[in-house]
């Protein structure tokens, strides 16, 4: 099993209108595009937030 950091939702900065789960893996390297996964999810941190635009984004914390 593989720890990671998930979200799950509609990327309002981008104004996406499909949901979307995105998955980053900690310390994993390689592709699994096209591949099939489970995801478990075991911890809610917070809900989505829309940021001015991707700069403000990139230096979130």
């Amino acid at each position: 099993m593989l720890k990671g950091i998930a979200n799950l939702g509609y990327r309002p900065t981008f104004n996406q209108k499909k949901i979307l789960l995105e998955v980053h893996l900690f310390n994993f390297s390689g592709n699994l595009y096209n591949k099939h996964l489970s995801v478990e999810f075991l911890k809610f941190i917070r809900k989505e937030k829309k940021f001015k635009n991707i700069n403000k984004l990139k230096i979130s914390n």
